[in-house]
């Protein structure tokens, strides 16, 4: 700090050092972050515990009075200690599952904290696979929104998304076959993707034996596994693209055929409303909106077409075939 300084500019030097180095570093806490922190702390194992010694307490002083009036057992007491036991392994199983899904929140809140998404979206699926709270799924959601998921997480939140309104799908076939596709093509992501992270790391393996050897022979040899490994990582990587565009279409296609259906609803309300109170004299001509009905058309054409190609896009084994392929899937699509 300069020496030639009035105490005005002192305050103000220090002022200013406080500002830039004190309360100025702290980080601001991100309304995810505390949205985290309150659902960890919302979820407690107190009530199973105090459950547990209530059950144990109970069970013994049934137990002692078995043996104070054992020939007069009856049929009652025997069941109510059955029922007793059944509680006191529930609230245990409970406890231990309720204590896990906490503790992998604690852990998700850490690992947030030092930015590593990736890792705080495994811990927060894991918690979400032990507690069904929708509080944890908004939140999964929304961390998906800010960092995009893995292949495979993408896959587990499908298929959790899934299992959460599987009555909704149930109820509809078609948003069903959708869903279903989103979790195929997720999985063809994933599996594509883990054939370029094993493909690089033979590369990388090659490299640092081609650079250990000065033999014309066994640098050729290197080099033409390399570039092999090369196009398959190309061909792999040209897969994911279209599984990705793929996945893009179908969430739209999920979306669109949500709204199509409120339409269908309110329109079958609007016509049911109109020949109730509209004399048919005067009931207005009502033209069916064919925008409705072009949608389905194209939904099921879709669907089709990336059911009949998505297989043989994943087995194909060179850019030629692989190239025939997906033209064929695009003029087929580019017909709806």
């Amino acid at each position: 700090m300069p020496h030639d300084l009035d105490k005005h500019d002192i305050r103000k030097y220090v002022d200013t050092f406080l500002d830039k180095y004190v309360f100025g570093s702290a980080p601001k806490v991100s309304a995810f972050e505390k949205d985290l922190k309150q659902l960890t702390k919302e979820i407690s194992v107190k009530a199973f515990k105090i459950l547990q010694i209530f059950s144990i307490v109970l069970l013994i002083l049934m137990l002692q009075s078995i043996g104070k009036f054992a020939g007069l057992m009856s049929i009652a007491l025997i069941v109510t200690i059955a029922g007793v036991i059944a509680l006191l392994v529930w609230s245990s199983k409970i406890s231990s599952k309720t204590r896990r899904a906490k503790n992998y929140l604690q852990r998700a809140l850490k690992t947030y904290k030092t930015k590593d998404y990736v890792t705080t979206m495994d811990l927060l699926l894991n918690a979400y696979e032990i507690l069904k709270i929708k509080k944890l799924w908004n939140l999964i959601i929304s961390l998906a929104q800010e960092q995009t998921p893995t292949p495979e997480q993408q896959s587990r939140i499908a298929e959790n998304e899934y299992k959460k309104d599987e009555q909704v799908y149930k109820n509809d076939n078609r948003l069903a076959e959708i869903m279903q596709q989103i979790i195929t093509v997720g999985d063809y992501i994933k599996k594509h993707g883990d054939v370029i992270t094993n493909s690089w790391n033979k590369i990388s393996e090659l490299k640092l034996q081609l650079q250990g050897t000065s033999d014309v022979r066994l640098l050729k040899e290197y080099n033409s596994l390399i570039k092999r490994y090369e196009y398959i990582v190309g061909l792999e990587q040209s897969k994911i693209e279209f599984y990705t565009k793929a996945k893009s279409e179908l969430l739209k296609l999920k979306e669109n055929h949500l709204v199509t259906q409120k339409l269908i609803k309110e329109k079958e309300e609007l016509l049911n409303l109109e020949d109730s109170i509209l004399e048919k004299s005067i009931q207005e001509e009502y033209t069916a909106d064919m925008s409705v009905n072009d949608f389905i058309v194209y939904e099921s054409a879709y669907l089709e077409a990336i059911k009949e190609y998505s297989e043989t896009i994943s087995t194909s084994a060179n850019h030629n075939l692989f190239e025939e392929i997906t033209q064929n899937f695009k003029d087929k699509t580019k017909l709806l």
